[in-house]
Order: structure tokens, then C-alpha cells, then sequence
């Protein structure tokens, strides 16, 4: 119907809407504007931009992505950029330990540094200045010597 009678239905009425000339953008009675080729409903705003080229006469349709108008083709490449920034924000969060030091609560990796199966943390914040601290007593830790912490026979931390 549409191509050989230039005939569309109204997405939101259902009406029958015949194109006589113009543009691909319609006008229903219903007072719903829509795309000819694609029956999207649309607002008067996207009378061209909803085109490629910005032309409603004789441009195939654009689709929506990410709240605005974009070309079929260019879709690949904002999903590929998207992805990046999904990616950099991962590396953002990278930097934190999930274990805070015990002193300062500093969670950046490049001030804290998770040592002996992340049951020790070695931190260079200006508070504690290259200490160390257990994470289960929230004790400062003899880095050259950690494992005495960890001594059962005394009244230490258990390493679990």
C-alpha cells in the first residue's frame, strides 16, 4: 500500500493517511505526526533532523540512539565509543582497593598497596607515612618481619 498508493496507517489512531506530496513527515487528523517510511511517531522538532542529511524529501530515516538522531552506519562507531567510556570508568574504579587502611581509610591503590593475600595493607598517605597495618586488628605490622604478626603461639592474628 504504501509504495504503490502512497498509503500509511497513523501509529497512534490507526487512521488510513494518504501522502498527495511533500515530505515524508505526516500530519494525522489525530494531530499525531509520524515518518511516512517508518510510521514513527515523532514531534514537530524532528521534522528533519529525524532524516538523514536533515532531508524529509528524499533521505532514507534515521534511528534513535541515546536520545538523538543518528545514521544507521554510525551506529557501530557510538557503540564502539561507548564502550570505551565504559572502559576508562573501569579503570577509574580500578584504582580503589575493595579494603580500606586501617588508619586512614584510604582506598587508592597508589597510596595503599594489599600485601600477604590481602591480610596486610602498606600505606604512604601522609598519615601513615610507609606503615603497615593488619586489616583483621587494624594493628601496625613490622613489614620486615610480617609473618610474626601472624603467630599462633603468641597472642596475634590468626592468618586465615
Amino acid at each position: 500500500m504504501k509504495k504503490t498508493l502512497k498509503i500509511c496507517r497513523c501509529p497512534k489512531c490507526k487512521n488510513l493517511c494518504e501522502k498527495i506530496s511533500g515530505c515524508n513527515f505526516m500530519y494525522c487528523r489525530c494531530k499525531t505526526n509520524f515518518c511516512f517510511l517508518c510510521d514513527v511517531e515523532l514531534i514537530e522538532a524532528y521534522h528533519s533532523s529525524h532524516f538523514q542529511k536533515n532531508d524529509p524529501y528524499n533521505s532514507p530515516c534515521r534511528v534513535w540512539y541515546n536520545g538523538t538522531w543518528v545514521d544507521p552506519d554510525k551506529v557501530p562507531k557510538i557503540i564502539a565509543e561507548t564502550k570505551q567510556q565504559i572502559e576508562q570508568v573501569d579503570q577509574i574504579v580500578e584504582k580503589e582497593n575493595k579494603i580500606p587502611c586501617p588508619n586512614c581509610q584510604s582506598k587508592q591503590k597508589m597510596i595503599c598497596q594489599l600485601l600477604y593475600f590481602d591480610k596486610i595493607i602498606q600505606c604512604s598517605s601522609v598519615k601513615c607515612q610507609q606503615k603497615a597495618f593488619c586489616i583483621s586488628c587494624k594493628k601496625q605490622v613490622n613489614l620486615n618481619d610480617p609473618m610474626s604478626h601472624f603467630n599462633v603461639q603468641s597472642n596475634q592474628c590468626k592468618f586465615i
